[in-house]
């Protein structure tokens, strides 16, 4: 399990290259590596999903009475367990999203919805029913955690492409090796996951990163000719 004991939000990457900015107080459960079959995570709190395409391998997110399965989008859950309700906002694709079975078995009835872009379900916990609305664009700038910023570089310093990064996502990128700063890179970012993105970028640099409570950790030797 791991769980975001700081005030920032914080990146997990999961086995599938999946990213998740979990926010603080949140925690998430998970099988390292997944099952052969399907990709279950447990949220309780709040979490921004950017979610690897796989056909074969369905992901499920477990919230607080609420299941929202998808095969590859970008999506934010709100379940924190003190609160009433639970709620799913769709960023990009769709998310099939029904509450769990013993939720449905006390009630004696089912609901299942799916959602496309920038449409939000409420689920209320103790009536256990659905609500379906559309985000308008405030909504949109509070609930998802990505903010729009330009990730097209050319020949630029990773600083600044980094600097990008956390812009976008509210997360805090950490050198461990301050030559590592001005080394210039091309690249276009505007697709795949965070942890893919910070692969492209590392991959260039011959870097590496890695998860720490507070930062993503960014480690190389410094720019190659």
């Amino acid at each position: 399990m791991v769980t975001n004991f700081e005030q920032k939000p914080r990146l997990v990457s999961l086995p599938d290259g999946s990213s998740v900015i979990l926010q603080k107080g949140s925690n998430l459960r998970y099988e390292n590596p997944f099952p052969k079959e399907s990709r279950p995570v447990a949220l309780s709190g709040e979490a921004y999903f950017e979610v690897v395409e796989d056909a074969k391998k369905p992901f499920t997110v477990y919230a607080n009475g609420l299941i929202a399965k998808v095969l590859g989008t970008s999506f934010n859950v709100k379940a924190y367990e003190k609160d009433a309700n639970v709620t799913v906002t769709v960023r990009t694709g769709k998310v099939f999203v029904t509450p769990e079975k013993d939720v449905q078995t006390k009630k004696n009835e089912r609901e299942d919805m799916i959602l496309t872009p920038n449409e939000q379900v409420v689920f209320t916990i103790k009536e256990a029913k659905m609500f379906r609305s559309p985000v308008n664009a405030l909504a949109e700038r509070k609930t998802f955690v990505i903010r729009p910023v330009n990730l097209v570089f050319n020949a630029v310093p990773v600083k600044d492409v980094f600097a990008e990064i956390e812009k976008a996502y509210g997360i805090k990128v950490v050198f461990k090796d301050p030559s590592l700063q001005n080394c210039r890179i091309t690249t276009d970012l505007k697709e795949g996951t965070l942890s893919q993105k910070l692969d492209i970028i590392c991959k260039t640099l011959e870097a590496t990163w890695n998860t720490e409570a507070e930062f993503v950790a960014v480690t190389g030797r410094g720019c190659h000719p």
